[in-house]
């Protein structure tokens, strides 16, 4: 082969990666929201922390194991605490914190852009649901 069918199939795979990536991008972060609000679990708040957005780092209940949360609704930020426990509504983008007090709220848990409720991959029948999720 020469060189220049070499530079010439490098750049064909690479304008075809670029093509892929940009049509696909918005499928992965669709999905992971999908997933999210599909998952459920009870855990306890054992750290709060700031990387790029608001992280809540759970210890999932008589387990060792953890889960981080980031894109969180600004009502669940305002109200957890390390320390709160909380549940994760299967099938619903609410948790219930409960405090140190005892006290209960049930609030939003995923912030919902637009531009998320707006893809071509978000569920048809998500589209009205949890709208005080997108202020």
């Amino acid at each position: 082969m020469s060189v220049k069918t070499i530079q010439i199939l490098f750049i064909v795979t690479g304008i075809t990666l670029v093509v892929f990536l940009w049509i696909t991008k918005g499928k992965f972060n669709v999905n992971q929201y999908i997933r999210d609000i599909r998952s459920g679990y009870a855990g306890k708040i054992v750290d709060i922390y700031e990387a790029k957005t608001m992280i809540l780092k759970i210890q999932i209940n008589e387990s060792d194991e953890y889960k981080e949360e980031g894109m969180l609704s600004n009502k669940l930020l305002s109200l957890a605490h390390v320390g709160d426990s909380i549940f994760k509504i299967p099938n619903e983008n609410y948790v219930i914190i409960k405090n140190a007090r005892g006290e209960c709220h049930q609030v939003p848990f995923l912030y919902i852009s637009s531009k998320i409720r707006n893809s071509r991959y978000w569920p048809k029948d998500w589209k009205d649901k949890w709208l005080e999720s997108s202020y």
